[in-house]
């Protein structure tokens, strides 16, 4: 996004809300898990999935936001009087 938009929010790089494909990706040794430990992790690996595309839709709201009132000041969104005339 070009500087203007981003209006003094840190900027991150799109990699960090990127999630790998599943947790057995990212844990070592995970085939010695026991039942209790699995289901635990893909607990854990839900909550984090979730939360991660919850950010991803919350940055997008924002941007459109932002974007809309930078535009709304700039251009045609004025609101006009009908009954000036």
């Amino acid at each position: 996004m070009p500087d203007l938009l981003t209006l003094g929010r840190p900027h991150y790089a799109p990699s960090v809300f990127q999630l790998e494909r599943h947790w057995v990706d990212i844990v070592v040794n995970h085939d010695r898990l026991n039942k209790r430990q699995r289901d635990q992790q893909e607990a854990i690996w839900e909550l984090l999935s979730t939360e991660v595309e919850y950010i991803r839709k919350l940055r997008t709201i924002i941007d459109v936001r932002i974007r809309f009132n930078i535009i709304s000041e700039h251009c045609a969104f004025k609101p006009t009087d009908h009954n000036s005339q």
